[in-house]
């Protein structure tokens, strides 16, 4: 069927045929899957009718390359389709990519995410034991007081400014059926960048964590 579209339509056509080819397997394994767990939590009957998928403008554009789609040299990453693309590397890869994903988050910024192989190194025994309890005011309480997680409040910090952002937000939205306006898409990325750094902020403070 793919090929009969991809001769049917130009644009289509225009396009890489393996990207093509894994987005219609990741939605029929993702409507699978759904249709699963809709049967294991529903009673008989309630499981009629289908899951639900975001709208098209609301979806954030991905894609799947797998092993023969793409490949990595000098460098750069080299997609099917002739698309070349210059890579600015967060760390070097552990082992050979077996598949990338190529996609865009809620700000505009492209990024490329791989799959190797993880190499499991257990760590040496020390002979010395830790008790760790995992709860709300903190993030974790231990037996040693030099190892409890304290919140580092990054989201309260930011609440003052990403409350100003939905307000504004919530004053410009369209009405249904109307396209959103300039002010009203500036307001969603000024909220998007905040939600942005709070993100980064705890990712950043997991990884320093000892």
């Amino acid at each position: 069927m793919l090929t009969g579209w991809r001769a049917e339509y130009e644009w289509l056509g225009a396009g890489a045929s393996v990207p093509q080819q894994q987005i219609i397997r990741d939605f029929a394994r993702s409507r699978t899957k759904a249709l699963k767990d809709i049967k294991a939590r529903l009673p008989q009957q309630q499981r009629a009718g289908m899951p639900g998928f975001k709208k098209r403008d609301l979806a954030a554009p991905t894609l799947n390359y797998t092993l023969r789609g793409f490949r990595l040299k000098e460098g750069q990453l080299y997609l099917a389709g002739g698309v070349v693309l210059s890579v600015v590397w967060s760390r070097e890869l552990a082992a050979g990519a077996s598949s990338v994903r190529v996609y865009r988050d809620s700000l505009g910024h492209w990024y490329a995410s791989f799959v190797v192989k993880a190499i499991s190194e257990p760590l040496p025994a020390t002979g010395r034991v830790i008790g760790i309890d995992w709860g709300v005011k903190e993030v974790a309480t231990t037996t040693s007081d030099s190892h409890d997680l304290p919140h580092a409040t990054h989201g309260q910090n930011a609440a003052a400014r990403l409350t100003r952002y939905q307000r504004m937000m919530a004053r410009r939205k369209p009405k249904k059926g109307c396209p959103s306006s300039t002010g009203y898409l500036a307001a969603k990325r000024k909220a998007a960048k905040v939600h942005k750094k709070v993100a980064r902020q705890r990712q950043d403070t997991a990884r320093i964590r000892p």
